[in-house]
């Protein structure tokens, strides 16, 4: 038997480990768009507040109509502009769900075949041992005959006879 482990799954296992990267890389950019997205959503919001802030002012006074229409007009465009980042956020917030899934998938498989891997080492360290011990006891065993129940040699005469 031989000493050295090899895991005949290797070549899966690194293609499984690549896999859970990629998945990492997917799922970090995910969460990345999603925080630029929400940033632009929160800042659209803003807008949209001060827009109608400022309408309000405007109908506090005395204004003209087209410029009450302009500001009416400038408060929706952003109040639409800020349900679009907010729809947005949420289409990314599925994907970036999506990609922690794949992720989780992921992990799981690769994990799955690390714990075959190290069950399959483990076995193989308990054979080798197993072998090494019973080698081990073998040479015990023929030291034992040659130097018979006292632990010593017997005596042999010249001709090496007994």
């Amino acid at each position: 038997m031989s000493t050295t482990y090899r895991f005949r799954l290797q070549p899966v296992l690194e293609h499984r480990r690549r896999r859970e990267e990629l998945a990492q890389r997917e799922f970090a950019q995910a969460l990345s768009a999603l925080t630029h997205q929400q940033e632009a959503a929160v800042a659209a919001e803003q807008i949209a507040a001060s827009q109608e802030a400022g309408l309000r002012l405007m109908t506090s006074e005395t204004n003209e109509l087209w410029r009450l229409r302009n500001g009416h007009d400038a408060m929706v465009a952003a109040r639409r502009r800020a349900a679009h980042e907010r729809a947005a956020c949420e289409q990314l917030d599925l994907a970036a769900a999506a990609r922690r899934g794949d992720l989780v998938k992921a992990s799981q498989d690769r994990e799955a075949l690390t714990q075959l891997e190290r069950t399959q080492r483990s076995r193989h360290l308990t054979e080798v041992r197993r072998v090494e011990a019973a080698t081990l006891d073998e040479i015990a065993v023929q030291r034992s005959r040659r130097t018979g129940p006292g632990g010593t040699a017997p005596a042999r005469d010249d001709d090496g006879t007994v």
